[in-house]
């Protein structure tokens, strides 16, 4: 089944140039992905070829390059936060308009839901995260793709991991590159998460989780809960002391104490003021 699903889902030659020197990296993953090709194998089939579609033709009005994909995940390049924020923004509101099989809609983790007439979910529920650094570039002898190396990209997996399906998730780095931008992208929503220790990132970061404007209404369950997060600190602070840095583990707990033990399922926000 894996190698089927390699060629059938094989990446396409790359439209654009691939960006090099400081990148904005996105890494994205379909949430549930291996239970709902448990439950409905064929009707994922066609769903990831929909998905994968979809996200594609994106990439062309963002200038973004793909890097790789694997199973239902791909990596990919911006040259600029603001791209990797537009295409990521149009990505959640597109996957909510695509015409996804019946089979694959019927599903709990999958099925539509409209509230006051706004489709906020319907199929597949994508995660993503956004990190901008330097990276190493190279390209791949098998797939003739650049592909990247270094801090940045360990850092831009573990950003995207902490995102829920149907959320993005951005470093602060990317944050304080478009927070003067908002209105070129939609006035989306953003919430600071405050700042997390990531596995194997020795420096703890500054995450937001964004929502475009259109989705405002979506909620997101708890997704770490205390155990984890103090699980998260015992890892930060062992792995600073096997680099010599002598850390108290209070400053750790510190971080913690800023934001909520778990992610409390999200609120609606409140409604835009009418335009005049």
């Amino acid at each position: 089944v894996t190698d089927f699903r390699r060629v059938l889902f094989r990446s396409p030659a790359p439209a654009i140039p691939a960006p090099v020197g400081t990148v904005s990296l996105v890494f994205t993953d379909v949430q549930d992905s291996t239970k709902l090709w448990e439950q409905e194998t064929m009707g994922m089939m066609q769903a990831i070829l929909i998905h994968n579609k979809l996200l594609r033709q994106l990439l062309l009005q963002h200038n973004g390059y793909e890097v790789k994909t694997e199973g239902d995940a791909f990596m990919l390049a911006f040259g600029s936060e603001l791209n990797a924020m537009q295409w990521c923004l149009a990505a959640q509101v597109a996957l909510t308009t695509a015409d996804w099989p019946e089979s694959i809609l019927a599903l709990a983790e999958t099925r539509p839901v409209v509230e006051g007439g706004m489709t906020l979910w319907k199929g597949l529920r994508v995660r993503m995260g956004i990190h901008t650094g330097f990276a190493h570039a190279q390209v791949d002898p098998t797939t003739h793709r650049m592909d990247y190396f270094g801090p940045v990209v360990n850092k831009a997996a573990r950003v995207s991991s902490f995102a829920r399906g149907g959320e993005i998730v951005i470093s602060d780095t990317v944050y304080l590159t478009v927070k003067s931008k908002m209105a070129q992208l939609g006035d989306p929503m953003v919430t600071l998460l405050g700042t997390r220790a990531l596995k194997g990132i020795r420096e703890a970061v500054t995450l937001h989780a964004v929502v475009p404007r259109e989705l405002a209404g979506r909620r997101f369950p708890s997704s770490v809960t205390s155990t984890e997060e103090k699980a998260q600190v015992e890892l930060l602070h062992w792995q600073l002391e096997q680099d010599g840095v002598q850390a108290p583990k209070d400053e750790f707990e510190l971080i913690w104490s800023d934001s909520e033990d778990e992610r409390p399922e999200t609120p609606p926000p409140a409604p835009p003021p009418p335009q005049p």
